[in-house]
């Protein structure tokens, strides 16, 4: 009541205004921003307060259908100026919708210039009040259009449209990428190198799939499998040779957009083995749901993370840790995956137990050993299932089998025996 009758409500407008100027990304600024938090809220809930005050309640009363018609007319334009804007610059649809969807209200300096055409007779007050009440709306929706934003987006995304207009204006980078098969598809927006340098040193052919045009075309440059496109669609999938592919870690964010690429790689590939990360816990039974066979959550190997370093702390040895984790591990991703999940086949499950490979070279311990030397049935508890030797696959190995430089050992057994493997072998 103070701040209306003393003018102070436009002091809290103009004041809010310059709240956000700062960049927050500037390193010079992120403590300054983190101390002032508490300031920010209250100047956040003045000016939400100031704005209340200004606003004539038995006028909007009396216009309601005038303020709503002039409020869904105003935000359909804005977010089309902005996704059209969105889509000359070269980006897809999907972030042109959503980037609409978000932006389509009035902001804080609007109210500022409308107090100045008010004051020098530019607009009457019947104008004034009309755009204080649709500005406010358009301002109170927006929570809500930022909230379902990635449902709608991906509702709008499956109708059928112009490729100008599903990709963007800019010039695509043109796919070039020779039959595939057996191979892995990396989809996602970093953390490329990495998993690039990762799939190379284990010999593993790759594709990836990025909606960066930029990104993409600089990959096909260094001579790198890349396709331009959103994974969600099936013919991007096709580009990459999806039907073909052995597996595809999944790097994307937003749970409905993982969720939605899932479903087509599964619909083109079943037997494609998909590796998901998430952020939180909660999203796992949904990516199975979806089809997803392995969901690594960052939240949960975060608890790890600080787990094993309390451990180092308790100067417990190295080898009882990774004993402790790989067992947290299986116990943890079980627990959170339900056992009735509806829509997915029935796979084979043997509790506890996991395939897992190892490769011998010229330093092992195993080099020039038989299987009877090493003994690993009564020492892990691992069964040695086949053995890999160049083309050939040897199943069901004789104990008098000798492994050789870069032979492949496919082994059963449970987390624990897997751990105490490594064990053994650095102990031999």
């Amino acid at each position: 009541l103070l701040a209306s009758r003393h003018g102070l409500a436009y002091l809290w407008l103009w004041v809010h205004s310059w709240q956000g100027w700062p960049s927050p990304n500037h390193r010079t600024v992120i403590k300054p921003l983190a101390t002032s938090y508490p300031l920010e809220m209250f100047l956040l809930a003045s000016f939400f307060v100031s704005i209340g005050l200004l606003l004539d309640l038995s006028f909007f009363a009396s216009h309601w259908v005038t303020i709503i018609a002039i409020t869904i007319i105003l935000i359909t334009v804005k977010a089309f100026i902005i996704g059209f804007v969105s889509t000359v610059l070269g980006y897809p649809f999907r972030i042109a919708f959503r980037s609409g969807l978000i932006l389509a209200q009035i902001g804080e300096f609007s109210f500022i210039l409308a107090k100045i055409g008010l004051s020098n007779n530019l607009i009457d007050n019947y104008f004034y009040q009309i755009f204080l009440a649709v500005a406010i709306l358009s301002m109170s929706v927006t929570p809500i259009f930022i909230l379902f934003s990635k449902p709608i987006t991906t509702f709008f995304a499956k109708l059928p449209m112009p490729k100008i207009v599903r990709h963007g204006l800019k010039e695509l980078p043109k796919t070039n990428i020779p039959a595939l098969s057996g191979h892995t598809i990396l989809v996602g927006t970093s953390q490329y190198s990495s998993l690039m340098k990762s799939m190379e040193m284990a010999n593993i052919t790759y594709v990836v799939i990025d909606t960066d045009a930029d990104l993409v075309r600089d990959m096909q440059i260094q001579g790198i499998n890349a396709v331009y496109g959103d994974a969600h669609y099936k013919s991007v999938l096709e580009e990459a040779s999806a039907k073909n592919a052995s597996s595809m870690l999944l790097y994307v964010e937003g749970t409905n957009h993982k969720g939605s690429i899932i479903k087509s790689a599964k619909e083109l590939n079943p037997k494609l083995h998909i590796v998901v990360r998430t952020r939180y816990i909660d999203d796992l039974e949904y990516l199975y749901e979806m089809g997803a066979d392995d969901v690594i959550p960052i939240e949960f190997e975060a608890y790890l993370e600080m787990f094993s370093r309390a451990l180092n702390h308790y100067l417990v040895p190295n080898e009882e840790i990774d004993r402790l984790l790989a067992k947290i591990r299986a116990n943890g991703y079980k627990a959170f995956r339900s056992t009735e999940i509806k829509g997915q086949k029935e796979k084979l499950n043997i509790p506890d137990f996991e395939i897992n490979t190892l490769i011998i070279h010229k330093n092992s311990v195993a080099y020039q050993k038989s299987i009877k030397e090493l003994d690993l049935r009564n020492k892990t508890g691992i069964s040695i299932l086949a053995i890999k030797r160049g083309d050939e696959v040897i199943s069901n190995p004789s104990a008098d089998f000798v492994l050789d430089d870069h032979d492949i050992i496919y082994t059963l057994g449970d987390n624990y025996g897997a751990t105490t493997l490594n064990e053994v072998f650095r102990q031999l």
